[in-house]
């Protein structure tokens, strides 16, 4: 894509508005896969973004950048070994720099509940209202950033999205949220 507006309008399940901040021609590329429970996307920018919108209100999104550069994320800066976990309502605004490229995946409210609030040792009403920046163990952000590619990888390259092998809200869990509660930081 080139129109900036075509990739607010492109992204379903997300409200989304974007704002090149730096001149030049924009190459821009979106992926998207939604299924039951499940969602997963890919985004490059050749030019500085600003973005701004409401994630999918289907679950609780959390993003990883593909490649290391940092960004203003929610009033945070956020880097290569972070995940940025929406706010599951609220809007965000994002700064982007050249080259932006970022993994977004989608998990139910109920998978957030069951299976994550827990080993991220969130325990009021206040930590599920607000975006988060964890600061995850790199090794374990790098096994979840291979996972996703290789399903990216395979999206691409596919004949159809049934053939694609299906990443699973498990796959995710498991490798995001796996280390103790201290070896996480939320900024």
């Amino acid at each position: 894509f080139n129109d900036i507006a075509q990739i607010g309008e492109l992204a379903r399940d997300w409200d989304l508005e974007f704002q090149q901040t730096q001149a030049g021609s924009l190459a821009a590329k979106i992926l998207q896969l939604i299924r039951p429970g499940f969602q997963f996307g890919a985004t490059q920018f050749s030019r500085c973004i600003k973005q701004e919108g409401i994630p999918p209100l289907s679950g609780r999104t959390f993003t990883l950048l593909r490649k290391p550069v940092s960004v203003e994320w929610c009033r945070h800066a956020a880097g290569y070994d972070d995940l940025m976990v929406f706010h599951p309502t609220a809007g965000f605004c994002s700064v982007s720099p050249p080259g932006f490229c970022v993994y977004t995946v989608t998990l139910p409210e109920t998978v957030w509940q069951e299976q994550i609030y827990h080993r991220l040792g969130w325990t009021t009403a206040d930590d599920f209202r607000v975006e988060h920046v964890l600061r995850g163990h790199p090794l374990q952000v790098r096994r979840l950033r291979r996972i996703l590619e290789r399903y990216h990888r395979q999206l691409v390259s596919a004949d159809s999205v049934s053939d694609a092998e299906h990443v699973n809200e498990t796959d995710c869990i498991d490798v995001c949220f796996a280390g103790s509660e201290s070896s996480r930081q939320t900024l």
